[in-house]
């Protein structure tokens, strides 16, 4: 499949300018304590809906202990909570579906390119694509880290269950240049 452009060029945000910290975060997200993935936001684009925010992996993660002794990585679904994480807290700040909370409901053609340790910085990148009345959000999304080359290209998920549970089209891979990781979902 063809090569995707990135959902932000790196150009266009400042990794060191924090523009909503874990505080602001927690306005539009109920995770707490080890379940809060998401340290910072860089980019908010509310007009286009999308947003850049980042996990600081540090050695006291949950996981660290037990995925795997001796040799942490962070494990892959909570790679992708923090996309949904993400995606979520943009959903909410710009109010696209009116909920009090809003569900994460599974994710297609993920996948892992290179591990996350404690040490690195998960970027990740979300982007609304299609949101409809009674209609479930849908998408595409992949992943580019500078120096690796284009990125992999998305898969669509469709809500089974309704409207009563947000899906997001999302696509999930992970690759690294020195010690940043980058993950996009479009949802």
């Amino acid at each position: 499949m063809p090569a995707k452009e990135p959902i932000v060029d790196f150009a266009a945000f400042d990794p060191g300018h924090i523009v909503a910290d874990i505080e602001e975060i927690r306005r539009f997200n109920p995770q707490r304590f080890e379940m809060e993935q998401l340290t910072g936001i860089l980019l908010e684009d509310m007009e286009r809906h999308i947003c850049v925010g980042f996990k600081e992996v540090t050695d006291h993660e949950f996981w660290v202990r037990g995925h795997m002794p001796g040799l942490p990585l962070m494990p892959g679904v909570v790679m992708c909570e923090a996309a949904a994480q993400l995606a979520s807290y943009i959903t909410q700040k710009c109010d696209l579906l009116g909920a009090e909370m809003v569900g994460f409901g599974g994710m297609e053609n993920v996948r892992f390119r290179d591990p996350v340790r404690p040490g690195d910085r998960l970027i990740i990148m979300a982007r609304k694509t299609k949101l409809q009345d009674e209609a479930p959000p849908r998408g595409r999304g992949g992943v580019r880290v500078p120096g690796l080359g284009p990125p992999d290209t998305g898969g669509r998920r469709r809500d089974q269950r309704g409207a009563a549970s947000r899906r997001r089209a999302a696509r999930r891979a992970i690759g690294g240049d020195g010690d940043i990781r980058l993950a996009m979902c479009d949802f």
